[in-house]
């Protein structure tokens, strides 16, 4: 741990005596039903791309070459946000007095109104397209590569969350429901309910104290700052965590959150 200039003696002092319970976000069965659900977010994204997308992109790449235009009806829709077009198109026109349906559906980067006509591939009649669709090929695959993408980094996300579970469930396990001591950490960056503070070799962690929770924070005489925080051994070395403006992180009653945070240095 860095050193600190910090007096927390009158915090120290403040400091109940006795076994204290931690809350620490994300290590309850809410966390990791969090994480089942952005691990099925990201499979519904795959499941679109690779089901609803790849199918029609690879069949048309086959007849790319080769599809000719031909009488046919085309029905259905194209649906559009921003730069993303979504269309679900059905296909119906006959050849050699037999009739064929066939239902297409595309993801591409556009915002405009298209006029299309049914394209299909003499040798292979239940190989059917449109022009429109031809002319996007690219387009579309580009917008097939972006989901997959996006699917990746839901999965990171989730895989990030997993990752601070089992640290958060780790630092719980090492100071729940055991005496506290107070202690700071250097301040690197704060935003709301975030806090990264500087470790003593150097490296910076990353803190979520989750929902509302602001960290406390202290200056010392040289004006650098930092949070205060809690550990299990009374310098302040091995396992910590920081704490919130409020103290909420512990079950303190009243009487005791107003005593600490009375003895916090000015």
């Amino acid at each position: 741990m860095l050193a600190s200039s910090l007096n927390l003696s009158a915090v120290r002092a403040a400091f109940p005596a006795r076994p204290l319970k931690l809350s620490v976000p994300g290590t309850g069965i809410g966390g990791w039903l969090m994480v089942l659900l952005v691990v099925g977010i990201a499979m519904g994204i795959f499941g679109f791309a690779g089901r609803g997308l790849f199918p029609d992109i690879y069949d048309d790449y086959r007849i790319s070459g080769t599809a000719r235009p031909i009488r046919g009806h085309v029905e259905g829709k194209c649906t559009g946000r921003l730069i993303l077009q979504a269309c679900d198109l059905t296909l119906t026109y006959r050849i050699g007095g037999q009739s064929y349906r066939r239902s297409q559906h595309y993801g591409l980067f556009s915002m405009t109104d298209h006029d299309v006509m049914v394209m299909v591939d003499p040798d292979y009649p239940e190989r059917a397209t449109t022009d429109f669709g031809l002319d996007q090929l690219w387009n579309r695959v580009a917008f097939f590569l972006g989901m997959i993408g996006l699917g990746f980094a839901v999965l990171c996300g989730a895989m990030i969350m997993v990752r601070n579970a089992w640290r958060n469930g780790r630092i719980k396990a090492e100071l729940n429901n055991r005496q506290l001591f107070p202690t700071t950490l250097p301040v690197v960056k704060t935003h709301d309910s975030v806090v990264e503070t500087r470790k003593a070799d150097g490296s910076v962690r990353k803190w979520m104290l989750g929902g509302k929770l602001v960290p406390l924070l202290l200056r010392d005489a040289a004006q650098q700052t930092h949070v205060l925080a809690v550990a299990a051994a009374p310098d302040g070395s091995g396992v910590v965590y920081p704490l919130d403006r409020n103290l909420k992180a512990l079950n303190l009653s009243k009487a005791e959150r107003e005593a600490v945070l009375n003895a916090l240095p000015a």
